[in-house]
């Protein structure tokens, strides 16, 4: 899906991807849909049916004072600033993270495409945002940026399928199709508040930490340390705005 995602692309002024010149090599197939090994271990350590492990993290600052830092709740970063997500189920249950930009443009990151529900989503396994030596850039376009975190222990198809419709439609009709989603957002969101069994755990922070650079770009290759586990009966969501100056 991060074809859409273009660096040089003037109607998409929004997060940019970045490459390292070393390949990406994607080890795949021979997985299998929740193994019941790991699926034992992980309900030891989760009290609810949505359980999952969730990092987003941003380097900020230049130079040798680079560092990588914790998102959590809203945020204020710059231009240039880099940003990097991980999620590791511990439980068996579906989560999406969908992106709206300050120019009104709405993604879904994750999961990579629909069909990685049935092919390669598995317990422990770490799911990088994006993937491999990828990393998204704020660009030189100020506003704010939202992203959607959202889980269930059932998939949501009435949000995929409004997404479905929002990304096939014309553009011109994208503004009505994308009121569908953002409102099947809320509604989702008004069904969390009535449940009371939500919790939000951190795992580990260690506050800003040093960063790992790789010919000028960022490996985060700290991100599993900044974790925080989310904990829910049947639905969770969280939205982050970032405020990009």
């Amino acid at each position: 899906m991060y074809e859409i995602i273009i660096k040089n692309d003037p109607g998409y002024a929004m997060i940019r991807i970045f490459f390292t010149r070393f390949a990406i090599i994607a080890i795949l197939g021979g997985l299998l849909l929740f193994p019941k090994a790991e699926y034992a271990n992980a309900e030891k350590e989760c009290t609810g049916k949505v359980c999952f492990s969730w990092a987003f993290g941003a380097i900020v600052g230049s130079g040798d004072n680079q560092k990588l830092i914790e998102i959590t709740q809203d945020t204020e970063l710059k231009s240039g600033d880099q940003l990097k997500m991980l999620i590791k189920l511990k439980q068996e249950c579906f989560v999406y993270v969908f992106y709206y930009s300050a120019q009104g443009k709405f993604y879904m990151l994750f999961p990579y495409s629909l069909n990685q529900f049935s092919t390669d989503y598995i317990l422990s396994k770490k799911y990088y945002i994006p993937q491999g030596n990828f990393v998204f850039e704020l660009d030189d376009n100020a506003g704010y940026e939202k992203f959607y975190l959202i889980a269930s222990v059932k998939r949501l198809l009435e949000l995929e399928n409004l997404y479905g419709s929002y990304e096939s439609t014309d553009v011109s009709k994208k503004p009505d199709f994308l009121k569908n989603v953002i409102d099947e957002i809320r509604q989702l969101r008004k069904q969390q508040r009535k449940l009371t069994s939500e919790a939000e755990r951190p795992l580990t922070s260690l506050g800003p930490i040093r960063a790992h650079i790789v010919d000028g770009n960022t490996e985060f290759a700290k991100l599993d340390k900044i974790t925080t586990e989310y904990n829910a009966k049947d639905f969770f969501a969280k939205t982050i705005t970032i405020e990009h100056k």
